[in-house]
Parts: C-alpha cells; structure tokens; sequence
C-alpha cells in the first residue's frame, strides 16, 4: 500500500511539474534543417530560456532520428538510439551517457509538458557521439546542418585499361564478410558498420553498378559485375583501413573508351595563332622578359597537371546562406584531386597547385603559372552561385569569347569579377595580361571541350545532383593557356542544400573522383588515338 501511495505521489509531482503553469508557455524561433544535404521539412525550434538557448528533446530527437521515453517515477527523460542511451534529469544539469556522469552548464527545463535541454549540449561532441553526427549551427541564419558519421565510406571506383579497382575506405578496422556469388556477384558485408544507402553507376564493361545497403548494425555492398568483369582480387591496407578490390578487364569488356562522348562545337570568334601576337608599348628587352610558350615534348616523361583553386586571401569568391566561403571549398576539393593523383600507381601524373593556402593570386599569374610549368592539363575548380535561390547543379566550362547561354555569360561575369581585387597591374603584369589574352589556339579550345565531356560523364555516376553539362565562356582564368584548359563548376554554393553538399568530405571526394577519371578517360582516348595515327 505504502509502495502505491508513493507511486502515486510522484506521478501527481510529475504531472504537476509538466503543467503549463510551471513556467508558462514558450515562444521560440524557427531553426531551418539540412540533414545529410537536404533541406528537411520536420519542425525544429530553438528557444530562449533565461537569456540561454534550449531546444525541445522530443522535437531535436526526430531530427536526430532518436527515440525518447520518459519514466515519471525516477524523473527522467532517455533519449535511445543505435543501442545507445542517453538519460536527461528533470530540472537538473546532470545527463547521463554510457554511465558517464556529463554535468551541464545550465540546467533543463520542464515547461507545458516538454523537456528542455541546452542548445548547447545538442552541439558538443556527447552528443555527436551518441547520434553518430556532426552539428554545424548558424546562430545569425538559423540554419542547422547534420551529417551523419560513417565509418565505411562510399565506394570510390578507378577504371582502367587492365581492370576496374574499387576502393572503400574505414574509419576503423571493421569485421567484414567477402563472398564472390555465381550470378556476378560480390558481397561484402561488415559488421557493425554505418553508412549511407547509395546506388552508384559504373558501365564500364567490368561492373555494372555497386550497391550499397545499410541493414540495422550490418552494412551490405554487393557489386554487380558486368560481362567483361575476370579475376577478382582484393585486400585490406591495415594501416589506412582501405579495403581494394581489382577486378580484371577480359576481351568481353571491349576497347575501354568512349567514343561515343558528344562535345559542343566551339562558339566561332576564337583567333587561331600558333605564336604571340606583337604587344604595342613593348621594346625588344622587354619581350625577350616574358616567356613564350611552346608546347612541350612530353614524350617518356609524367604529364602535368595544375589544379587551380579559384579565389583565395582577399577574395573569398561566393558565400552561400550559410557563411560557407567559395575559396575554402575549391582548395578542399584540390587537395583531394591531388591526393587521388599521387595514389595512382601508374606514376604517369606530377600534379601541382596554383595555391596550397589561404593566398590571393590574379587571375592572369594562374595561367601564366601553368605555362611556365609546361602543363599538359589545367584545371580551375570553383563554385556557382546566382542571384536565382533554386539554381543548382554541376557544370563545366572551356574558354570562348562568346558565351553558350545568359547563364554562362553570368558565370563568367563573376569569376572575372575578381580582377577589381588586383588593383592597378604593374608594367610588366599589365603586358603580360595582353600577351597572355592574345595567345587563343584553336587546337587547345577542341582539346579543352573534349576533357569538359569526359569529366561531366563522370559526375552523374557519383553524384546525385543536375549535370547541367558542358559550356563556354570568355573566363579570364583560362586565356593563353598554352595546354587544354577547363573552369569546374562544382554545384551553387547559393543554393542552400548545394551549399551543405559542398561543405561534406563525401560530396568533395566524389566530385574530384569525377574530375581524376574524366581526366583519366581524356588521357586514354587521346592515346589510342594517337597510336592508330
């Protein structure tokens, strides 16, 4: 009897303590959430308390995608999620996490039936770490953005003349399963693995498409082999956690390129001069100081290749809602682009950056820096923007004077923009620009619209987002370049979910997966091309 009479006297507390009398009702103030890169409609509001930031636990919990249970008798509040809990004292700074005591700064609160806990615990890494998320909060926007930890990664594919390597990488030694079935197949599955459900398109005569499921604590990959898929071998790097798995390319695969890739015609306008124009204003002394540039004999040796993060220092390029700035994003994906390259075990790449830092660079000294390097290949990645909200999507450009849409001539309107940051040029900077805006070859320009389609082909197989294809525009950044030249437009950082791609490792990872096989693909082609010569 004495048991029930207290049962019922803490339910009458907690009933009471949960009445909207306690502190009355609140207002708060909507919070706008990108969760893995798109733009989620749940509700979500962040309240002030006191002069401090709370949020509801069972509104945040949805968002997070946990359970929340409440127990009256001992008067508190779980949050369950991935077997884990955590367990929210009412009216207390005390949260409790895998018997790990966390004491909080100020403490929750209960008003008209919800629990309250400080905004800033939802953003500390307790949190994270039971979620299994990273939290990035905009205060002066409102905007949350969540992105899911995994610790398998998206298969990154690598097709060649001899085989087709996949690659998955860990965060951590996991316990996987391999099986090679008899209907060409392949599962892998790991066990108390995390991941994000992906369907991703090969075609490349060796596998078809890769597939990957995550099922409760167990991720599934299965890799659909293609007719021409042979020999299978794989292993596990233990000191980076990559699993590779070559498969190997056989006669039924079929010559491994394509021909049947469609580049626009080059708008006409373009001069075609094999060497520099005269420059007016410049003595003979003068001339023989600036360099000029012949195409390199690259026979027997590496090709070249300079990667071009637009923007940098001064110049932040464009800044999406979310504070996100252009130029961190390009010199990101770069890094990434040249790490893929240095892992090539081809060894036929030497690849260099225009900037490997926070440093502003005119645009005329990017090109000028690729010739003097006797680039084979230059590659300027950057991020569009728009004063349209809903623009959005991947594309590329090479350089024309006239401009393949209104869109195009707006592109490049704002990356030329950049020159008001470089001040009035110097004598010899100023004759350089001149020689450099003079030096347009034709055979370069067709070059340049065949590398921007090998590159787009390969976006949509990795990428969920609009290929708005290949274009041209007169981009400053690509005049006199003295090698195939093309300008990437990854996806529009004014684009609020394009915005929360490009700030994600994996978006970042697929778009220079994209830009190293097209890369890759333009390579291969004009070699057997040349060799049937």
């Amino acid at each position: 009897m004495r048991n029930k009479f207290k049962l019922l006297i803490s339910c009458f507390i907690f009933i009471i303590s949960f009445s909207p009398y306690a502190l009355g009702k609140l207002e708060g103030r909507k919070v706008k959430v990108i969760l893995d890169g798109r733009v989620v409609s749940k509700d979500l509001e962040i309240y002030n308390i006191k002069g401090d930031e709370y949020f509801a636990i069972r509104e945040a919990s949805k968002i997070y995608g946990a359970r929340v249970v409440w127990h009256p008798v001992t008067g508190k509040v779980s949050a369950l999620m991935h077997n884990d809990k955590l367990d929210f004292y009412i009216k207390s700074t005390k949260v409790v996490h895998n018997k790990k005591k966390i004491s909080l700064d100020t403490p929750n609160h209960i008003i008209s039936g919800k629990l309250y806990v400080p905004a800033d615990f939802i953003f500390s890494e307790h949190f994270a770490d039971f979620t299994k998320t990273d939290s990035h909060w905009n205060d002066e926007t409102g905007i949350l953005t969540i992105e899911h930890r995994n610790n398998i990664s998206t298969p990154r594919f690598y097709s060649s003349i001899d085989s087709t390597r996949i690659v998955i990488e860990l965060t951590e030694k996991i316990p996987y399963y391999f099986e090679e079935s008899n209907s060409n197949r392949i599962f892998i599955t790991f066990h108390r693995g995390t991941a994000d459900k992906e369907r991703i398109k090969v075609d490349d005569g060796v596998i078809k498409e890769i597939v990957v499921k995550p099922r409760g604590r167990q991720v599934l990959v299965t890799i659909y082999k293609a007719p021409g898929a042979g020999k299978v071998k794989k292993s596990l790097n233990e000191d980076s956690y990559k699993l590779e798995i070559d498969i190997e390319r056989t006669e039924l695969a079929g010559e491994f390129v394509k021909h049947e890739v469609l580049c626009p015609e080059p708008a006409a306008g373009l001069a075609a001069t094999s060497a520099p124009v005269s420059i007016s204003g410049m003595d003979e002394t003068e001339l023989q100081n600036i360099p000029v540039f012949t195409e390199p004999d690259i026979s027997g040796t590496k090709k070249i290749v300079v990667l071009d993060a637009g923007h940098g220092g001064e110049d932040p390029g464009a800044i999406g809602k979310n504070g996100t700035k252009e130029k961190d994003i390009n010199l990101s994906i770069v890094k990434e682009l040249k790490r893929i390259f240095e892992e090539d075990k081809s060894n036929n790449y030497e690849v260099i950056l225009t900037r490997t830092d926070d440093t502003f660079i005119p645009l005329v000294e990017r090109t000028n820096f690729a010739n003097e390097k006797k680039a084979d290949l230059f590659v300027s990645v950057h991020c569009n923007a728009s004063m349209k909200p809903k623009s959005n999507g991947f594309e590329i450009y090479f350089l024309s004077e006239k401009a393949s849409d209104s869109d195009a001539h707006a592109t490049a309107v704002l990356e030329n923009s950049v020159v008001r940051l470089e001040g009035k040029p110097s004598k010899k900077r100023a004759q350089l620009q001149e020689l450099l805006w003079s030096m347009v070859v034709n055979e370069f320009i067709n070059e340049s619209s065949e590398l921007c389609c090998f590159i787009s082909q390969e976006v949509p197989k990795r990428i969920e987002i609009e290929n708005r294809g290949v274009k041209q525009a007169g981009f400053h950044v690509l005049r006199g370049a003295q090698m195939p030249a093309v300008l990437v437009e990854c996806a529009f950082i004014s684009n609020l979910e394009e915005e929360a791609k490009l700030r994600s490792g994996k978006f970042k990872k697929k778009i220079a997966d994209a830009i190293y096989e097209g890369i890759k693909g333009y390579e291969r082609r004009k070699n057997i091309l040349n060799a049937k010569k």
